[in-house]
Parts: C-alpha cells; sequence; structure tokens
C-alpha cells in the first residue's frame, strides 16, 4: 500500500527522503500499478525507485491529456534541481 504526502513548498529530494526514512523506495510494481489505475490525472507525482544500477532515482510522473500518455522523467537523487510545492509524493505505507 502506497502513502502520498503532498509538498507545502519547494524541496530537494535530500530533506524529502531523510523524511521518509526507509519507506521512500517504491516497489517498482507498485510504481505500474499507480499508472494504470490513474491516467488522466492533472497532479504531478514523486516516487523513489531502485534502478537497473542499484542506485536510488527520483521518478516523477505527469499525464499529457493531448498524447494520453504518461510523461516519466528519472533523476539521480543527488541532482541539484528540486520540487515544486504541490507535487505529491509516494511512499510505502508499511
Amino acid at each position: 500500500e502506497l502513502a502520498v504526502r503532498k509538498l507545502g513548498q519547494n524541496s530537494l529530494d535530500a530533506p524529502i527522503l531523510a523524511e521518509l526514512g526507509d519507506k521512500a523506495e517504491t516497489p517498482v510494481s507498485q510504481f505500474r500499478a499507480f499508472l494504470a489505475e490513474n491516467r488522466g490525472s492533472s497532479e504531478w507525482f514523486i516516487f523513489y525507485l531502485r534502478g537497473k544500477d542499484g542506485n536510488l532515482w527520483a521518478v516523477d510522473a505527469s499525464w499529457h491529456s493531448g498524447s494520453r500518455s504518461w510523461y516519466v522523467n528519472a533523476n539521480s537523487v543527488t541532482s541539484p534541481s528540486g520540487w515544486d510545492d504541490g507535487y505529491r509524493v509516494f511512499s510505502r505505507n508499511s
């Protein structure tokens, strides 16, 4: 099961990961199921997924209504760019 938090201010990955602790990483299977169930959403979503390289990645997803498809992008959690106020951050609930 997934927990969701809405960012109340702009943030970088480091403080988000510190707050989420060991619940930050979401299994790829749950990420895929979430995308399948939430087509058409107007919100931006952030997940932390383990890559094939063994590293943790910040993965953002947003629905593009024109192309009727998800836009998904993966960024290193050490990237200096951050996330905007209002994005939804997902983590494991248990």
